[in-house]
């Protein structure tokens, strides 16, 4: 049995929370990464593009599943580098929930920008 001393998260779908934890937003915590891939970027750039859904409910991303390509030949909206230490979440369809902290020291590694760009 845990002994660790709880305290009331102040959040009644939370409920209690380890002593000396506290409750923050993400947006109060995290910034955005605005590195992107620009409309400059040479049609032959060789990415790797990563999909919110080869990140699966543990956070884990199937490696298998990344997909190399070239950047004319890429989604429109596969323009934000991601970067060993990041996190990425899928904000279009959260029902997946999925989150995934990032691992790999790769410099191509390229996710959805998660907007609407006709």
């Amino acid at each position: 049995m845990n002994n660790e001393i709880m305290q009331e998260s102040g959040i009644e779908w939370i409920g209690e929370i380890p002593q000396g934890w506290s409750i923050n937003r993400l947006k109060d915590i995290s910034t955005i990464n605005e590195n992107l891939l620009d409309a400059k970027t040479a049609d032959d750039y060789l990415l790797k593009y990563v999909e919110i859904s080869n990140v699966n409910n543990n956070g884990i991303i199937s490696q298998s599943a990344i997909k190399k390509m070239i950047f004319s030949s890429a989604p429109s909206r596969a323009k934000r580098r991601i970067f060993e230490g990041n996190t990425i979440i899928s904000s279009v369809r959260p029902n997946l929930q999925a989150i995934a902290y990032i691992t790999q020291k790769d410099r191509n590694l390229i996710c959805s920008t998660a907007e609407n760009q006709g």
